[in-house]
């Protein structure tokens, strides 16, 4: 018996940074831009994430490689989807060092 996890081997997941356009709009836009050979399924996980599924691994990869894309008033970033994928938001917190040069007494 497959796992389930075998069975998304070939799944991506397309996080949308406005909005999700309709499915059909999408596969018309994917399929010339990465010439894929085949089509694909398309999923709903939540108002922000899709899951595109491939049947052909040369499809998944032209689109995987591409990580980000432009799509008229869209962008997606592609990630491979895993086990350990969750669709909870990501932290925006990261650490940044800043040279105040003489501007700032260190007493």
């Amino acid at each position: 018996m497959i796992s389930a996890a075998a069975s998304l081997k070939l799944c991506l997941v397309v996080k949308c940074v406005y909005d999700i356009p309709s499915i059909l709009a999408l596969k018309t836009f994917l399929i010339p831009q990465f010439q894929l050979l085949r089509d694909f399924k398309v999923a709903l996980i939540d108002f922000r994430h899709l899951i595109l599924t491939f049947d052909v691994e040369e499809d998944f990869k032209k689109v995987w490689l591409r990580e980000t894309l432009v799509f008229p008033d869209f962008l997606f970033r592609f990630l491979r989807w895993s086990p350990e994928y969750s669709p909870s938001p990501e932290r925006n917190i990261v650490s940044a060092w800043i040279n105040m040069g003489d501007a700032v007494p260190l007493h």
